[in-house]
């Protein structure tokens, strides 16, 4: 299915935590703690964005990562891209690997979609989904404020998904 990788879903969650947690660098375990995301999967994620100039790494003693520009400034398609390609949507719907637009019975079809899908990521920013998650009172908090991305169970909450507070898959319970 047409869709972006687990990859890319927990890049815009930490993204999202990162933008929560102010103007301050933030260490990758403080981000692991905030998502649910393991550890060294988080730290892939974190290298592959700096790599993609979206955030900026310092090292050591009070190092940590920060967003290169503000939250309203990052787009959907700038994270999807920097995680899966600038081809992360595919040219032939069908796999046929042909850009013709009489490739497929879904040429025509695909290149409208493809179109509208890639226009609307470049409209949607890293602030949309904050606010999104905000007005439906699923907000990742600020790093480190464990206490408030946990529902009732003490489960931590993402988009709906429960995750058990020691952290784990999303939507284990």
């Amino acid at each position: 299915m047409i869709g972006f990788s687990q990859t890319t879903g927990y890049a815009i969650q930490a993204l999202a935590c990162l933008a929560g947690g102010g103007d301050r660098l933030v260490q990758a375990k403080e981000i692991a703690a905030c998502t649910g995301i393991p550890g060294p999967y988080l730290s892939k994620i974190l290298n592959t964005l700096v790599r993609a100039g979206l955030l900026r790494s310092k090292r050591g003693y009070r190092g940590g990562v920060e967003l290169v520009r503000p939250p309203e400034q990052i787009c959907l398609v700038d994270i999807a891209a920097a995680l899966e390609g600038d081809e992360w949507l595919p040219e032939c719907l069908l796999g046929l690997g042909m850009a013709q637009d009489d490739c497929c019975p879904l040429a025509e079809f695909w290149k409208e979609t493809r179109t509208r899908i890639q226009e609307r990521l470049k409209e949607l920013t890293l602030r949309d989904i904050m606010r999104f998650m905000e007005e439906r009172g699923r907000t990742l908090a600020a790093p480190c404020d464990d206490a408030s991305v946990a529902d009732a169970d003490g489960r931590r909450v993402w988009a709906g998904a429960s995750m058990p507070a020691g952290g784990g898959a999303p939507g284990a319970v």
